[in-house]
């Protein structure tokens, strides 16, 4: 299916934001990171994919870690569901076009798909009518680069390109037909606009330039790159087998920069830079001819993945491990931060840990039918001990507690916590897994997480672990309740009984959380969830009242 191109008229001369952004979200479950872009306003802009490879764009700046957020379970009005956000375009008026993969079924449970293309202003707002496209038979969405005067060349997976033509100073559903649309005969990897306007493609065979009708104007067989960016000569730097090279306006080398003992990762280009992220964890600053201007190492509690270079600062994305030490395996935070270009990242140090905790009396135990062979232990309370180990204080932060299989998050807000003090946390209705006998030792662990949404300098400081004696005091009734159909379609209904506050938690098998319904004694009864965002398969019912009672049931999604 041939890709839609759309286009947008508008003004140049935005100006960048000079801030730093510092971030760690620890709730959106990441399983890679597809695009990170630093935009012209200083915010930072991650594409990432999360169980059953269902897209998030998170979208951040210096106040806020969660400006716009856009997810798999965002519907369209219509009962959609987005399957692929495929890229993250910024235009020369710092707005940006994102496109994505959309699905919805119908009545008859046939699918439709469709490709997006949604304008956002710099409000993140959805400022006009989308443009959309059938698509037939690929749920990857296309890449895209902004030409300096506001087009739009996109890359689809299938090798087909286009870009398209300003029309009236205005956004046009119309103006997503394509100007020209062409298959090549070369295999293309990547593309990129130069600092002139010139839309180059590369892949196996070389480099090649395209006149505005779409046809080959030049090829340079001795140039095959796995990637390009931009320069600010109007040239280009590309990477090939672990190495970078800066090439002019007439693609002639002007500097090569090997990596072949540290291999990257990842490298942006942009305000006169190149940014190289390496395995290592390793950051360098070149400029766009390639010269060495610098070096440092990154945070070593943290692991990167992606870099983009900014007017002030380089932003980079990755994996933050909170309570990296504790059996079971502490919590990783989907992170975003800032470095200045000489290598210090800004701001003061945050670092809390959890320096001691005290379990209250056993309330009762109960066996967990969502993991036959567990028994839920419930506490009066439990009082843990959190500390400032950094230098700046922290007023908002979560503590995590796990054993085996479960985990929970408490968040603590309001409480001004200063360097070098500590503070003292009741948790209500707490309650871990147990199993075995009575005097079995069971471990139970607590750690903090995302002081002020920021990273952690420290993660090994971050918690510590005790053994609880198992005991057997008398077993509580759970809950009751019904699911049905079972096995559903679209649909599940639970009858919960409508009696008191409850809350209803929607479960893939390995304990990750699809969605969560907060119930009132007013609540609909019986409970009706759609389904139909849900791959099949099979799910779980959690459900807990206000009191600490809880209760599961699985159930299977068949089409």
């Amino acid at each position: 299916m041939k890709p839609l191109i759309l286009c947008i008229i508008i003004s140049l001369g935005a100006s960048s934001a000079n801030a730093q952004v510092e971030w760690a979200l620890d709730e959106l479950f990441p399983d890679s990171i597809k695009t990170f872009v630093v935009s012209q306003r200083g915010e930072h802009l991650l594409n990432s994919t999360y169980g059953f490879n269902s897209p998030q764009l998170v979208v951040g700046n210096a106040e806020e870690p969660e400006v716009f957020f856009l997810a798999v379970h965002e519907s369209n009005g219509n009962g959609s569901s987005t399957l692929d956000i495929s890229d993250i375009i910024e235009l020369p008026d710092s707005t940006f076009v994102i496109p994505h993969i959309t699905a919805w079924m119908d009545s008859q449970g046939w699918v439709t798909f469709i490709r997006y293309f949604q304008h956002y202003n710099t409000l993140w707002e959805d400022s006009v009518p989308r443009c959309d496209h059938n698509l037939s038979h690929n749920l990857t969405g296309p890449t895209g680069d902004a030409f300096p005067t506001g087009e739009i060349a996109l890359l689809a997976t299938e090798a087909h390109f286009g870009f398209n033509y300003a029309n009236s100073g205005s956004f046009f559903v119309e103006s997503c037909q394509p100007l020209w649309e062409s298959y090549f005969e070369f295999q293309v990897q990547d593309q990129t606009i130069t600092s002139g306007g010139r839309l180059i493609y590369t892949g196996p065979t070389g480099l090649y330039t395209i006149s505005a009708q779409g046809v080959p104007t030049a090829h340079f067989p001795q140039w095959h790159f796995s990637r390009i960016e931009p320069n600010q000569y109007n040239g280009i730097i590309g990477y090939r087998h672990d190495s970078l090279f800066a090439l002019s306006p007439d693609f002639e080398i002007l500097q090569a920069a090997d990596f072949t003992a540290d291999s990257i990762l990842d490298f942006s280009t942009g305000h006169g830079k190149v940014a190289v992220l390496t395995q290592s964890q390793q950051a360098y600053i070149f400029n766009d001819s390639l010269q060495l201007q610098g070096s440092f190492p990154l945070n070593e509690d943290s692991e990167f993945w992606r870099v983009d270079v900014g007017s002030e600062y380089l932003g980079l994305a990755g994996l933050e491990t909170f309570g990296s030490d504790m059996p079971t395996g502490g919590t990783e935070a989907f992170f975003s931060t800032s470095y200045t270009f000489e290598g210090e990242d800004f701001g003061l140090d945050r670092d809390l840990g959890v320096v001691g905790y005290q379990l209250g009396a056993v309330r009762y135990t109960q066996g967990d039918p969502a993991f036959p062979g567990f028994s839920r232990t419930y506490f009066d309370s439990v009082v843990v001990q959190i500390q400032n180990f950094g230098d700046e204080a922290v007023s908002r932060f979560k503590i995590r507690s796990g054993n085996r299989p479960a985990r929970f998050a408490y968040d603590v807000e309001g409480q001004d916590l200063l360097p070098g003090n500590t503070l003292q946390v009741t948790l209500s209705n707490f309650w871990i897994h147990t199993e075995g006998d009575a005097g079995d030792l069971e471990p139970v662990c607590f750690w903090t997480s995302h002081p002020d949404y920021k990273t952690d300098a420290n993660s090994g400081n971050d918690g510590t672990c005790a053994d609880f004696v198992v005991s057997t005091p008398d077993v509580q009734k759970a809950i009751e309740f019904k699911v049905f159909p079972n096995p559903a379609q679209d649909q599940l209904f639970v009858d919960w009984g409508g009696s008191g506050a409850a809350t209803c938690r929607i479960l893939h098998p390995t304990g990750q959380i699809m969605e969560q319904f907060v119930l009132t004694a007013q609540s609909n009864n019986p409970l009706q969830v759609n389904l139909s965002p849900y791959p099949a398969g099979m799910y779980i019912v959690s459900f807990q009242t206000a009191e600490g009672e809880s209760a599961a049931k699985r159930f299977i999604i068949a089409r």
